[in-house]
């Protein structure tokens, strides 16, 4: 979604239509009411940074949304700071889990198409996580699977363990088991934010398009996705 302009035009129209602007600490203009809600983007102060907290809980507390930059948040009051409410779960509704982790990546399948990376660093692609560019370091699980006829069959699970500053290779093997480790030629790769770690996909199964998830350790394999 676009970031509106903040023009002195559009704010005296947006006041003059009762939409009142708040005022972080930092000084930041954020709307209220949110004039986004409901679009599918959670646009709150842990998130897209655009509508005050509380404004666009329909898509904040929605796990599917796009949480922009931020981790998002679940359901339940907004809390300045980008944590949840009393009584909520942190990750989009899974269990607050795995050192208080809340990046994951859902059901992606790669197809058995050989070479279909060449053109990038260990023909692989990026697995961009939810809630964030890169994924916080700790512990996790891989899950993996078969894919035929658009079903996911025989899924298999990998604990692994993100250290800071890494980037990671996850490759489906023709065995049918995943590799997951660091791998020299990803470093042509751009470095992922200071502290945090990065994975890349591939699937060297010639027999059968494969599916990666990645979820914090602890949390049920459900947050995967359909």
């Amino acid at each position: 979604m676009p970031v509106p302009q903040t023009t002195a035009a559009a704010l005296t129209a947006l006041l003059c239509l009762g939409a009142p602007l708040v005022a972080t600490p930092a000084a930041a203009q954020l709307y209220d009411p949110c004039p986004w809600t409901g679009d599918g983007e959670c646009d709150e102060p842990n998130g897209l940074n655009l509508c005050a907290w509380g404004t666009d809980t329909a898509d904040c507390s929605n796990p599917n949304s796009y949480f922009g930059s931020g981790s998002g948040y679940s359901p339940g009051s907004s809390v300045p700071g980008g944590g949840a409410g009393a009584g909520a779960t942190a990750g989009g509704g899974a269990p607050a889990a795995g050192g208080g982790i809340t990046t994951y990546f859902p059901w992606r399948t790669f197809d058995r198409q050989m070479g279909q990376f060449a053109g990038q660093p260990a023909n692989s692609s990026p697995l961009t996580p939810m809630g964030n560019m890169h994924y916080q370091p700790g512990s996790y699980t891989v899950y993996t699977s078969i894919v035929q006829n658009g079903q996911r069959q025989q899924v298999e699970a990998y604990s692994v363990t993100m250290q800071p500053n890494e980037r990671y290779l996850a490759a489906a093997s023709s065995m049918g088991h995943l590799s997951f480790s660091t791998d020299a030629r990803l470093i042509t790769y751009s470095p992922p934010a200071p502290g945090m770690a990065m994975v890349y996909g591939r699937n060297d199964d010639v027999t059968y398009d494969r599916a990666i998830c990645i979820l914090p350790a602890g949390w049920p394999m459900a947050q995967c996705g359909p």
